[in-house]
């Protein structure tokens, strides 16, 4: 069926979206993401938005545009309720957003939501554990908490380290540094 075909070369789209975000160009990866959306949705792909979505949500906070980013969270969680499986990648943003307004009560609730998120599905020192403890650490420094922030990255070291993301290792670097300064 022809929206069969659209909605695998939407697919193949956001395949591309990565790598051009990867590569640095939000932008253009923004760009290509919009266009996603809207073939996701013509096609009624609910795999194709939720994708979609969460891209966007990324996108938008990358780029510090946190307004522009939040309906596409809230969507995604929406959606993600209707499909399972874990939203801490959304909540993460969602933190990632309240911590960067200086929202820190919201910041808290969201810390204890993924904090039971990890307990219910994920081991807290895979892929996405590691990404929040950043996340973590800036809400602790910029809530004064420096030795609490300064233990969690330290701890999070080790379970960074065979992971091929380097920039995930450098950050952490940063911040015990930063919290061993403090």
């Amino acid at each position: 069926s022809s929206s069969g075909n659209r909605a695998l070369l939407a697919e193949v789209e956001q395949a591309e979206v990565s790598l051009t975000a990867e590569e640095g160009d939000l932008g253009r990866a923004l760009e290509l993401t919009l266009e996603f959306a809207k073939t996701a949705e013509e096609t009624a792909s609910g795999t194709a938005l939720f994708v979609a979505a969460n891209n966007l949500a990324h996108l938008f906070v990358a780029q510090a545009r946190y307004a522009e980013a939040l309906p596409w969270i809230t969507r995604g969680l929406e959606m993600q309720q209707r499909r399972g499986g874990t939203d801490i990648a959304l909540r993460e943003l969602l933190m990632q957003l309240h911590v960067s307004k200086g929202d820190f009560k919201e910041a808290a609730s969201e810390a204890e939501r993924i904090t039971t998120l990890f307990q219910d599905s994920i081991d807290p020192g895979s892929f996405w554990g590691s990404w929040h403890v950043l996340t973590r650490v800036k809400w602790l420094f910029r809530t004064g908490k420096i030795d609490q922030g300064l233990n969690e990255a330290l701890a999070a070291m080790r379970p960074a380290e065979p992971m091929p993301n380097r920039r995930l290792q450098e950050r952490l670097q940063l911040f015990v540094a930063e919290g061993l300064a403090r």
